[in-house]
């Protein structure tokens, strides 16, 4: 309720401030110049409402085209390390895949800023707390 409360007092509040700071650099406020802004303001309101989101959403899009490009451009699986089996051999039927010997690895995503920031603090308040314990 705040939110929609901000969002229908944004608009006449920057109106209101544009049409003060006019009158406080020494213009003389008309009607034609008032309608005037009036207008300019309503159809510009929404694409800037918009303008974040849509900053967003590029970032989104960016963000997702590098990890289908990394995806893309991976090195192929070795057919090696791949055994095939063929179909008149006696196979446990719920079985689907069997691994033998196998060696599996991924990389570690980095940790946010803020993630790192919050186990400082929390190493921190544990020492302090030690030390008052120590006391």
């Amino acid at each position: 309720m705040a939110m929609g409360a901000l969002y229908e007092l944004t608009s006449p509040f920057i109106l209101s401030s544009t049409f003060a700071m006019y009158i406080f650099l020494g213009n003389e406020m008309t009607a034609p110049i008032a309608f005037s802004a009036i207008i300019l303001f309503r159809l510009l309101e929404f694409p800037l409402m918009i303008y974040p989101t849509a900053i967003s959403e590029v970032a989104k899009v960016w963000i997702s085209l590098k990890r289908v490009e990394k995806y893309l451009l991976a090195p192929e699986m070795n057919m090696d390390c791949v055994k095939k089996v063929q179909e008149d051999q006696n196979l446990d039927p719920n079985c689907a895949v069997k691994i033998e010997n196998g060696t599996f690895y991924w990389e570690l995503e980095k940790k946010d800023e803020d993630e790192e920031k919050d186990e400082k603090k929390k190493e921190e308040k544990k020492k302090a707390e030690e030390q008052k314990k120590a006391e």
